[in-house]
């Protein structure tokens, strides 16, 4: 069972970092990739030190994750470059979940400013979910086609 996640892991990037050296991308957020790290540190309850020696005494390698993490954030990047242009949202559903959420804002003086941030993060959040969509389809069209070679 670990033994499959471990592989079908490692084919996943294989297949990725393939399509992303074939294209050429080089972009991604440094940013994210500093939040990605402080995140997993965070998760095993240490921090960016600890984690690479937590890494080190399983004789695991700090830049492996590190380089997964970049593999990740440029695939993203080129997700978001191919589709960019393709993503069309639903102004009904958008609105929809706006007055839903609406509803339990009291009135006051930041009211207008909260429903726009609340309408900013779903208009995000359908926008994810269309990107993730690509990005699951781009990866399955891959899978078919990208063979890898195992020595």
């Amino acid at each position: 069972q670990i033994q499959d996640l471990a592989i079908n892991s490692l084919i996943k990037k294989a297949i990725k970092t393939i399509e992303i050296e074939r294209r050429q991308v080089e972009k991604y957020s440094k940013k994210d990739l500093e939040n990605l790290i402080l995140s997993a540190s965070k998760n095993l309850g240490t921090d960016k030190t600890g984690l690479k020696s937590l890494l080190e005494r399983n004789n695991l390698n700090y830049d492996e994750l590190v380089n997964k993490f970049k593999v990740d954030l440029k695939w993203n990047s080129m997700i978001f470059d191919i589709y960019k242009n393709k993503i069309s949202l639903n102004t009904v559903e958008i609105e929809n979940k706006l007055n839903l959420a609406v509803k339990n804002i009291k009135e006051g003086e930041n009211r207008e400013k909260r429903i726009e941030e609340i309408k900013q993060n779903i208009v995000f959040q359908e926008k994810n979910k269309k990107l993730q969509m690509f990005s699951n389809s781009h990866y399955s069209n891959l899978e078919r086609v990208i063979q890898i070679k195992f020595l």
